[in-house]
């Protein structure tokens, strides 16, 4: 497990493929538009996990159009 800033990240994983690191899962804390953007951009495909509650889908309608602005898979 590797913690680091929403900025550093593509630095951090251009680092752990460096050292043989094949499979990297990115988990960002809900409403921080910062470290979701910068996942989305370095990322191949993006998970988004939604309770079936008004506030989820609410809140999950943000990180979609993030995935839309930067034409990412996700699911």
């Amino acid at each position: 497990v590797i913690s680091c800033h929403p900025p550093l990240l593509e630095k951090t994983i251009n680092s752990s493929q460096d050292k043989g690191c094949e499979l990297i899962l990115i988990d960002t804390p809900p409403h921080n538009f910062t470290a979701a953007a910068n996942a989305i951009r370095t990322s191949d495909f993006v998970v988004i996990p939604v309770r079936p509650s008004s506030f989820d889908l609410v809140a999950a309608s943000s990180t979609i159009d993030l995935v839309k602005a930067n034409t990412a898979k996700a699911g």
